[in-house]
């Protein structure tokens, strides 16, 4: 007698029921998978390289003018290995250019001279020529791997070669979730929202006032010891 229920189906059985199961060669198949890839592809290489343009590993030096905390990236910069400029050097961590007209704003660790001591400093840069226009620890220099960290509860926190602390941003109550150095040449700590400025320099001002940053009652400009720190351009610095 013959069974009626085969222990085997064909396994083309149901494939007139299922278009999408008709058997595809590896040709086609392959054709497909490249297809995909091609798509997929750019958008991998974007991303990797939009992370790669804000941070670039080693000495952890800044390229971009916002920095974002991440935990998968680095958020202490070591100042061993600064970049030599005409006549100074700096350990860049933001930097906000106009490329058109090459000028704008670094921020970093920044000497002159023999560089024997370097400031945690903004620097507005051009026409041949820079100026300190802001500096975190002027009445006390670090050295050579001084290191800088910004963290999601104090905000930037420097640290002499030793590890001692120098000077911090001094925040509490609201997490900070990165920083940015406006093409004003403001240092901002930000909130989640990015629009809320938790911290800036503009409102810790030193002897030096760029456009958009003024005066609060209770606030003065205080000439720097370090003369040799400044250059012409065009800031209002009292000397």
């Amino acid at each position: 007698m013959t069974n009626p229920f085969p222990s085997t189906i064909p396994s083309n059985s149901f494939l007139p029921l299922f278009p999408s199961l008709q058997p595809r060669s590896w040709k086609k198949i392959s054709i497909e998978i490249m297809s995909c890839l091609f798509h997929i592809l750019p958008i991998i290489f974007y991303v990797y390289f939009l992370r790669l343009s804000t941070t670039v590993t080693g000495q952890y030096k800044e390229t971009s003018s916002i920095y974002y905390l991440d935990p998968g990236l680095p958020s202490t910069w070591n100042n061993s290995n600064p970049d030599a400029m005409d006549g100074w050097e700096m350990t860049v961590l933001l930097e906000n250019r106009n490329h058109t007209y090459n000028v704008g704003f670094y921020c970093g660790f920044y000497c002159t001279g023999n560089c024997s001591s370097y400031l945690l400093s903004i620097v507005a840069f051009g026409n041949g020529g820079h100026n300190v226009v802001w500096a975190a620890n002027r009445n006390r220099p670090v050295r050579k791997n001084a290191s800088v960290q910004l963290t999601s509860n104090e905000g930037l926190v420097l640290r002499d070669s030793e590890g001692i602390r120098v000077w911090s941003t001094n925040i509490s109550g609201i997490s900070v979730y990165g920083m940015n150095l406006t093409e004003e040449g403001n240092l901002v700590l930000f909130s989640n929202d990015e629009e809320y400025k938790i911290w800036q320099s503009f409102e810790h001002p030193r002897d030096t006032l760029l456009i958009g940053q003024s005066l609060t009652k209770g606030q003065k400009l205080v000439a720097s010891s370090f003369t040799s720190f400044w250059m012409d351009g065009p800031f209002y610095a009292p000397h």
